[in-house]
């Protein structure tokens, strides 16, 4: 369609179920300029949309870039209608096209895709047989090549299911994560079906370049020259702890800080100095997760007549949680539930269900009870010494699920969806670890509503507060020297290797324990040698069914890897 000038337009959308809805568009502006692009051929044709009456700027040049690097910049020859770039041209991925007059204005952006057969690695899987049988010692020889069938070297990752009970994901992969939705702002419904080779496939990717585009960069402010070298976020290379020595700070002249790294036993020492200040900090700390650190300051001759105090750790930004549209409940295979079904009831005997908890109101006298000053008859549950005795529970956290509306993730507890106030021996703490307590110094634990406990901490307690009662000495035990505190910052995630049985021997495939395995085999990390060649080896399960692998990954040249296929176990029909 054409604009006429002073004519307003509106556009009207209608759904499946005949709602419509109408938008309301732009007003045209005679003065735009715009950048046309088209795949013809193999080819890109670019344009510059504009009115008879509008003329081009002087020196307007065409910039063209793929994640920041410059793909092309020339001027624009204003006698010239359009220019061809060849598919070949461009990198996989996003280019961002920009035109730009002689005082470094943006007068028009796109973005167009292209996904170039050269870019992807080709892996080739073979199979040591056609089929196999249940229990069977499956081989794969796995061989990764670019598009001219030279061998590549790479990493990838590789999972096997059963395709009867688990579909492989059509939706999106490697290739569409990393080129495509990555690249775009917002929500993408099945990014994989925009790469299908077909024109109805290409319409829509183009539509889509033009409705989610977005900058990573401030472009036109960089395009002036207006850099900055500062950064949001600091390049994160471990975490980092800081603080404060307080009191008597010549103590500390030929003194030292000391770091343990503790997780159930020492795994390490650092050191650190105190600058005039009395400021002090430790970086680049790399240490699996549940890991604790213990400060301690001391003078030349050993003494502890300090005051340390540590810095908040850093928080990390909530993630945004985009709102997705309605859509089905997705259909789970009923071969699926059977088997899980029958997996659990040999691993675990008779089904238990946990039922949501359940509050009744009704009038009954209590039979719990406290001397704690923030007991209230409002508290639903007090578990006492006697309960952590005959529960022998491992953890206190093993404790603290007993208690009505309280759940556990990891180290932090909430109470109904929110982190209670902690008050230990009538004391409120702050960024309480729970793991400073064993689980049998415990005299009594209960929750105290905010309705009750508001009244001593005001808005603190907003949420309840969660009370613990030691027993005798435990205080005395653990409380820290002044010269010493504790941090648990979050630490890297040590690996796990998934679990695959083998059945090397008659006897373990005569075992009469079902297999009901769904994800058959599944590496994270496969690395191929300089021929590009891996080798990998798993056992089949009991079910007669077809296997699919999927694999996914990036070789040393850069080109994505991505490969799908099957093979079958039993005697299928």
């Amino acid at each position: 369609m054409h604009y006429e000038k002073g004519k307003r337009y509106h556009a009207i959308c209608i759904d499946d179920s005949g709602k419509s809805l109408e938008f309301d568009l732009p007003m045209a502006k005679p003065e735009a300029i715009a950048i046309n692009t088209a795949w013809t051929n193999k080819k890109l044709r670019v344009s510059i949309a504009k009115s008879e009456e509008t003329t081009l700027p002087p020196s307007m040049m065409l910039v063209a870039h793929i994640r920041g690097v410059v793909l092309y910049a020339q001027p624009w020859d204003a006698n010239s209608n359009f220019l061809d770039f060849d598919e070949d041209f461009f990198p996989a991925g996003i280019t961002h096209f920009l035109l730009i007059d002689g005082n470094r204005n943006i007068h028009s952006e796109r973005l167009v895709f292209s996904l170039p057969q050269q870019s992807l690695a080709k892996a080739s899987v073979i199979f040591d047989k056609n089929s196999y049988n249940k229990r069977d010692k499956i081989d794969m020889d796995i061989a990764l090549s670019d598009f001219t069938g030279s061998p590549l070297k790479g990493n990838f990752s590789i999972s096997v299911t059963d395709m009867k009970d688990v579909q492989q994901d059509t939706t999106s992969n490697i290739v569409s994560s990393m080129l495509l939705t990555s690249e775009l702002k917002g929500y993408i419904e099945s990014p994989l079906s925009y790469l299908n080779d077909n024109k109805n496939s290409s319409f829509l990717l183009d539509l889509l370049m033009m409705t989610q585009g977005w900058r990573r960069y401030n472009i036109p402010e960089i395009i002036k020259g207006n850099n900055t070298n500062s950064l949001r976020y600091e390049p994160e290379l471990g975490e980092k702890i800081s603080g404060k020595v307080n009191g008597y700070f010549s103590a500390l002249k030929g003194g030292k800080i000391s770091l343990l790294a503790v997780k159930d036993s020492l795994i390490g020492t650092e050191m650190a100095e105190v600058d005039g200040k009395g400021k002090f900090f430790f970086d680049k700390l790399d240490y699996p997760n549940g890991s604790h650190f213990i400060v301690q300051a001391q003078n030349k001759k050993g003494s502890s007549k300090v005051f340390i105090e540590l810095d908040s750790l850093k928080s990390y930004p909530q993630p945004r949680l985009f709102s997705l549209p309605p859509f089905e409940e997705p259909k789970i295979k009923e071969s699926y539930l059977t088997k899980m079904d029958q997996k659990y009831t040999i691993e675990n005997g008779m089904r238990v269900y946990n039922l949501a908890e359940i509050v009744v109101t009704a009038k009954k006298k209590s039979t719990v009870f406290s001397e704690s000053p923030f007991y209230s008859p409002l508290t639903s549950k007090v578990l006492t010494e006697d309960d952590v005795n005959e529960g022998h529970f491992v953890s206190i956290f093993d404790l603290l699920r007993r208690l009505p509306g309280v759940s556990t993730i990891g180290d932090e507890v909430q109470y109904r969806g929110k982190t209670p106030m902690v008050i230990l021996d009538n004391v409120p703490e702050e960024s309480f670890d729970y793991q400073r307590i064993n689980v049998e110094d415990v005299k009594e634990v209960f929750i105290s509503p905010a309705t009750s406990v508001a009244a001593f901490y005001g808005s603190a307690a907003a949420n309840g507060a969660l009370i613990i009662n030691t027993k005798k000495g435990f205080v005395q035990r653990n409380r820290l020297n002044s010269n010493m505190q504790v941090a648990a910052p979050i630490g890297y995630q040590q690996y796990v290797e998934f679990y695959s049985p083998t059945y090397e021997t008659e006897a373990k495939k005569g075992n009469t324990t079902p297999d009901l395995r769904t994800t058959i085999y599944w590496n994270p990390s496969v690395v191929t040698d300089e021929n590009g060649k891996a080798h990998i080896s798993f056992y089949a399960a009991d079910a007669t069914t077809n296997y699919g692998f999927t694999i996914e990954g990036v070789a040393s040249n850069g080109n994505l890897i991505y490969s799908v296929g099957k093979t079958s176990v039993g005697d299928l029909p």
